[in-house]
Parts: C-alpha cells; sequence; structure tokens
C-alpha cells in the first residue's frame, strides 16, 4: 500500500505489514509466533475491501511449509541477497 508521509511534504510511501499469529506445531519448537499465510482460494476474499475477514489470519497447515537453517547472516539487517535463504552447511562442530 502507499500512505502520504507528513514529514516528508506529502511524499508517497511503500509500505507493508505481515500479520502474524501462533505458530503450528512444527514451528512451535521455533519461534513463538509466525506469519499468517492465506491459501489461494482466500486471496479474492482478503482483497475484497467488505470488513476485515479475520477467520482467514491462521497459521498454514505444517505440510505447506519447510524450515532448514541458514547462515548467521540473516541477523545482521545490512546483508540483503538471494544467499541469505541458502541452506547453511552443516558441520560437526
Amino acid at each position: 500500500t502507499t500512505w502520504k508521509d507528513p514529514e516528508r511534504n506529502g511524499e508517497l510511501v511503500r509500505s507493508c505489514a505481515i500479520i502474524t499469529t501462533t505458530p503450528n506445531e512444527r514451528l512451535a519448537a521455533i519461534h513463538d509466533r509466525m506469519p499468517c499465510v492465506l491459501d489461494g482460494d482466500d486471496v479474492g476474499e482478503w482483497l475484497s475491501g467488505e470488513p476485515a475477514p479475520l477467520h482467514l489470519l491462521r497459521a498454514a497447515a505444517p505440510e505447506r511449509l519447510r524450515h532448514y537453517s541458514v547462515s548467521t547472516a540473516v541477523n545482521t539487517v545490512r546483508n540483503n541477497g538471494p544467499e541469505l535463504i541458502e541452506p547453511a552447511e552443516t558441520t560437526l562442530f
């Protein structure tokens, strides 16, 4: 979405939000929340402009997602690039 920043002479600012929820059982061991993931059939209802369809804000089914370790480079906000989502090499120590 875009909005006008009153502190920048009404300059348009592009923004988005990530809505989170309680994690599914697969991700609960990793973090206490996870992004809500819409099913493809639900996108139209979400974007319809009607009152917020809160029933769509739910955790994804565990089989829809996969997770794996990545480099600790993701811990620094200055880092940005596709290599950050590559699986980390496993080590013995």
